[in-house]
């Protein structure tokens, strides 16, 4: 079943960066195909908002992923807060983006958690700096 998944993802990851119309509908039957499970969600909406190297990222998709596995966990689940946070960020709300990050480290659960979600702090923090330097 998780390599089925991983496959249709992948899928779904060439339709987009190749800006095919097919990539609505494979997303839709993903999300569809994913349930409840919050772990593969998650995944999905990362894997979306990440993907630095496709123009047609659909961050309304990420989030609807998100929206679902909240409907779970809640709004304070630590690693779906960092995922958010990485889907603001990218879509272009990087203030909004950053202090969602800063509530992951907050929520982490442990060193390690914590640990990796104040790598995404710290490489926005820079990111915003050298765009606000840019100007």
């Amino acid at each position: 079943k998780r390599d089925e998944l991983r496959a249709t993802i992948d899928e779904y990851q060439k339709l987009s960066a190749a800006g095919d119309e097919k990539a609505k509908k494979v997303g839709r039957e993903l999300l569809k195909s994913m349930g409840e499970d919050t772990e593969a969600l998650g995944q999905f909406a990362f894997s979306i908002a990440a993907n630095g190297r496709n123009e047609h990222r659909d961050f309304a998709l990420a989030n609807e992923a998100l929206d679902l596995a909240e409907k779970k966990t809640g709004k304070n689940d630590a690693r779906l807060v960092s995922i958010r946070a990485v889907t603001v960020f990218e879509s272009g709300k990087q203030e909004d983006g950053l202090a969602l990050a800063k509530k992951a480290v907050e929520l982490a659960k442990d060193e390690q958690q914590r640990a990796s979600y104040e790598r995404y702090v710290r490489v926005m923090e820079t990111r915003l700096q050298a765009k606000s330097e840019a100007k």
